[in-house]
């Protein structure tokens, strides 16, 4: 079958429809790679299941990409055949969007059986067994699932379990040296991904781990890592110790506990080895054998790994069977509806985020007071730590030719303002040939500068003309020696000057650029955290800050000199996320991920106010006068108490008062997970906030009232893949850089 593939409108409900000879019924699920509908199929008369593939989301440059891929996955994926697998028997496209036809199983999924409750070990074991030897089959056809979760585990009317959506998982998933180039997109579902999967490291042990994840939730009757955003929930995926099954679970045989701890283990070496020994655990667990000690893994070797497929390595076998090597190329985050913004694809693996569960706002007036902290520990500008030391000079390399812009940023001359918000709409978008993490504007309005990564790899700087979009300078940050995925770019900004202060990632050094791309200093961050946006310029532009862990460090922007360092209460469980400077540069304020806001006194690095700011997010922002800070916050599903309320606040900074707070967001995202987690701006002119939120499925921009907190604008159906924000110093734009590639420019036309 050719399919002349072509960009499908957004996805409407197709339920009366026929595609073909499939009439469709109704719709059974949807998710945020494809919908699933019950239909009929006229020739064989019998009911089926279609799975139309969502393309809408997909760029034009990477959608007939993905599509090809499609086409030949969907063929060998009908040839897979396994009595646990459920089949793949046809394939096609309507209106411009692709579908797979499955066997209609009308027994529900184990997702659907687990809220009824948590089942017992024996009935867990009889049900993971089958699709444990389902994922033993797919890997000796060397395919990696790297989405077992419980709703792709369907069931039949005799309770048999059936592994489904091998083939979503490498449709969108391309690697950059095949002949097709990579969608930028990684697929998983955070609270079911392997530490390692998060750094793009794939192998059969990520299904060993996925698979360990859903006996636990079967066992428990819950997960064993819960957060309210992916960055959250990747902080304990790759640091908090496993929850004992038996603490929720009192009854669980020793033997059990011992099979769960194996199969999610956070190291390779400790993890069973492969899909076929978990088999002979369980196994072992029903016929009642000890569990025995597996041999250690032999490490897999520190490469980015291929996400579905994989090839045998003659220099490098386990027990005759092949291990993953190749390259994963990343863009974007999608699982299974939830983009990441997050982000977070290039969060510190080694750090910790441990909010106290303490909240100084119980009632709308209440007052912040100081919270005791640890000792801290002042360096004086006289012998800084961490120091000034000489770096190798990073030279700027050369760049494939950028992406053609959209259109070019219609010039206006409209302060957006409370008045005529409602009349905000989209000028423009670009579509950047890398993946934006931080945006700043020239006090002159006429360059913007963008920081982040060409697929997780190298990092990148590139400055250009915010009217037509021509590209004025691109510096090129390599991956670090070591191999890392580190040397991203996280934070930038324009220093009055027009100098440009940059921060890497695991490069350990903040960078000082000038507009053609010539370094002008590197200054060094001792034991500096991964993901942070913790880069602050003074207003008179005299000073730098950057933080992360384990320090928060302030220079002269001119000298470079060392002002002063502060550590002590920064560490690798709570490092500093961004941070912002007081109007009149006398203070610096911090967030950092144990969920606090923290005000340091410049000159001496007394701590002046500790207000608690409900969670790891990075959003907050000062008002243009220095009185007001806002600042939101994360909300949980599964706690419901005030510290993780999913509010919007504005509090004073004089003492730490609250002015108003907004839970409209709330409603508009039907209660569900969500974070004001990435970027809060006020306007130049202080009279508006704009704040990135998102949610497990849905996102947007919100426009708050400074004085009274009320919502007057709400963008919402954007991308979750939001990352910076930020408004021209005219006030006239509004800018949203996304991990896609695509920045868009808001303002009124008129």
């Amino acid at each position: 079958m050719k399919i002349n593939w072509r960009k499908g409108n957004c996805m409407s409900n197709l339920n009366g429809k026929s595609l073909g000879r499939y009439h469709i019924l109704e719709q059974l699920g949807e998710g945020g790679m494809a919908v699933v509908y019950k239909a009929y199929d006229t020739r064989l008369e019998t009911d089926v299941a279609v799975k139309v593939i969502r393309t809408e989301r997909l760029a034009p440059e990477i959608l007939e990409q993905s599509l090809k891929r499609f086409e030949r996955e969907a063929k060998s994926l009908a040839k897979l055949t396994h009595p646990n697998i459920v089949k793949v028997t046809d394939y096609g496209e309507h209106d411009g969007q692709p579908y797979l036809v499955m066997p209609y199983l009308p027994g529900g999924t184990l997702k659907e059986r687990l809220k009824a409750g948590r089942i017992q070990w024996q009935e867990a074991v009889q049900l993971l067994l089958p699709i444990a030897g389902a994922l033993e089959f797919a890997h000796e056809q060397n395919l990696i699932h790297r989405d077992v979760k419980p709703s792709n585990i369907l069931l039949t009317v005799k309770g048999q379990p059936m592994l489904t959506d091998f083939g979503i998982a490498k449709v969108f998933d391309l690697d950059t040296t095949a002949e097709l180039t990579g969608t930028g997109m990684a697929i998983g579902t955070p609270e079911y991904m392997a530490p390692e999967q998060w750094m793009g490291k794939i192998s059969p042990q990520t299904d060993v781990y996925a698979l360990g994840i859903v006996f636990y939730e079967m066992v428990t009757g819950r997960k064993p890592y819960q957060a309210d955003t992916p960055a959250a929930l990747l902080l304990k995926q790759a640091n908090d110790p496993l929850p004992r099954p038996r603490s929720f679970a009192a009854d669980l045989p020793d033997a059990v506990e011992k099979v769960l701890f194996k199969a999610l283990a956070k190291s390779l070496e400790d993890r069973y080895l492969g899909m076929g020994e978990l088999v002979k655990a369980l196994e072992g667990l029903l016929a009642g054998k000890p569990v025995k000690e597996a041999r250690p893994a032999r490490r897999v070797k520190e490469e980015t790994l291929t996400a579905v497929e994989f090839e045998p390595d003659e220099k490098t076998q386990v027990d005759e069977k092949p291990i993953v090597r190749g390259k994963s190329t990343r863009r974007g985050w999608v699982w299974g509806g939830v983009a990441a913004g997050i982000v977070l694809l290039i969060l510190a693996i080694a750090l910790a985020s441990k909010p106290s569960a303490f909240n100084l706002f119980p009632t709308a007036t209440a007052t912040a007071s100081l919270t005791p902290l640890p000792t801290l520990t002042i360096t004086p500008s006289g012998t800084p730590e961490p120091t000034l030391t000489p770096t190798e000079t990073i030279t700027p390399s050369p760049m494939p030719t950028p992406t053609t812009m959209v259109m070019n940023v219609p010039q206006t001359n409209v302060r957006i303002s409370r008045a005529n918000l409602n009349s905000l709409e989209l000028l423009a978008a670009w579509d950047l040939p890398f993946r934006p993490l931080s945006v700043d504007i020239l006090e002159d309005n006429q360059k913007i500068v963008f920081g982040g990564d060409d697929n997780q790899i190298n990092g990148l700087v590139n400055l250009r003309n915010i009217q037509t979009g021509e590209e004025e300078s691109l510096v090129i940050f390599p991956k670090n020696t070591a191999g890392y995925p580190g040397s991203q770019v996280s934070a930038v900004k324009f220093l009055p000057n027009g100098n440009i202060a940059i921060l890497t990632m695991q490069r350990d050094i903040l960078f000082i650029y000038d507009q053609s791309g010539n370094q002008i200093n590197q200054l060094s961050i001792q034991n500096y955290g991964d993901l942070t946006k913790a880069l602050a310029v003074s207003p008179d532009g005299r000073l730098i800050a950057a933080g992360g862990c384990c320090y928060i460090s302030v220079w002269d922007a001119e000298s470079g000199t060392l002002v002063m360092s502060i550590a002590g209460v920064y560490s690798n469980s709570n490092y500093v996320l961004s941070q912002v400077f007081s109007k009149d540069g006398k203070s610096i304020i911090t967030k950092s991920s144990d969920g606090y806001l923290r005000i340091w006194d410049v000159q001496n690095g007394n701590l002046l106010n500790a207000i608690w700011g409900e969670g790891d997010s990075f959003a907050f922002d000062v008002s243009p006068t220095g009185t007001y800070l806002a600042f939101g916050t994360n909300r949980s599903e599964n706690y419901q108490g005030p510290e993780y309320s999913g509010n919007f606040r504005v509090l004073r900074i004089s003492d730490g008062q609250q002015v108003c707070v907004n839970s409209d967001i709330l409603d508009i995202a039907n209660g569900s997970s969500h974070a004001f987690h990435y970027d809060i701006e006020f306007s130049p002119d202080g009279s508006i906030i704009a704040a990135l939120w998102d949610g497990w499925g849905t996102g947007g921009i919100a426009f708050f009232n400074s004085s009274n907190c009320a919502l007057i604008k709400n963008v919402d159906g954007l991308s979750l893949s939001m990352m910076d924000l930020d408004f021209s110093p005219d006030g006239n734009l509004v800018v949203i850089a996304h991990q896609d590639g695509t920045i868009q420019f808001y303002g009124i036309s008129r």
